[in-house]
């Protein structure tokens, strides 16, 4: 599993300290004020992933999660969606260090026909396309170095 929801989330302090001294930073800012923002709670599991932790899911445990009438609305659920599609796509930089073997094996023809096949597969395809950007991208951009100059003091430290 590469993510847990945030909701119910439990990090250890000292850990979640020591990725921000080692320079760890957040892509996406999550929700604040009117923005649907997300990717925080994804963010954070890769920083745990990539410093070779492992996340721990127990589906015994339950969580109560209150949701207003107004977040229940057609279109709240289009405004979340679309912002989500956003935020996934702020978090590519880390997919070279989660998923190497896609990056590593393919050249970018071959993983543009992959995202497009597996789109159109699906019953809202049409507004997945948003979701191929990572996928144009196989070689390590200037945001996936500053993740791996972190990893490199945070294993140092």
């Amino acid at each position: 599993k590469t993510w847990i929801w945030g909701a119910g989330m439990v990090l250890r302090n000292s850990y979640m300290r020591r990725l921000y001294q080692a320079g760890f930073s957040h892509i996406n800012s999550d929700r604040k004020g009117e923005s649907l923002s997300s990717g925080g709670d994804s963010e954070i599991c890769y920083w745990h992933l990539i410093t070779g932790k492992k996340l721990w899911y127990n589906d015994k445990l339950i969580f109560h999660h209150y949701i207003s009438a107004e977040r229940l609305s057609k279109e709240f659920s289009e405004r979340i969606i679309k912002e989500h599609e956003l935020s996934y796509n702020a978090l590519h930089p880390y997919f070279p260090l989660i998923y190497p073997n896609p990056y590593r094996n393919k050249n970018k023809i071959a993983l543009f026909a992959d995202a497009v096949l597996s789109i159109l597969k699906r019953k809202d395809g049409r507004f997945m396309f948003v979701l191929l950007r990572p996928w144009f991208d196989s070689r390590l951009n200037k945001q996936t170095l500053k993740i791996m100059k972190s990893m490199k003091y945070f294993s140092a430290s």
